[in-house]
């Protein structure tokens, strides 16, 4: 991921099922993934839903550059989820 970002290249996740592609900077991969390979990324399809999309280096034109949409990480949240299990009461402990 490091050498991706040195070199300005974008990340590309392209879904197989509904054909949507997205492009993502290094940087922000990273800051999610940490320093792993980039083969090693792989995405969930936000429109289907679909696990286990490839992302790819991509280095694009300075035409194409111009008309891109990137994704930018705007933030991260963690969700507490609470799980119960359910016990006989005389098997109570303290």
């Amino acid at each position: 991921m490091s050498d991706a970002d040195r070199n300005r290249a974008l990340l590309r996740g392209e879904c197989r099922y509904c054909k949507i592609v997205h492009f993502y900077l290094a940087t922000d991969m990273k800051e999610i993934c940490g320093d792993v390979q980039v083969d090693d990324v792989k995405l969930r399809c936000e429109k289907c839903g679909q696990a286990d999309i490839p992302v790819t280096c991509h280095h694009p034109s300075a035409a194409e550059y111009q008309t891109l949409m990137l994704r930018r990480l705007e933030r991260i949240e963690f969700k507490r989820k609470i799980i119960w299990r359910d016990e006989p009461a005389w098997k109570r402990q303290g």
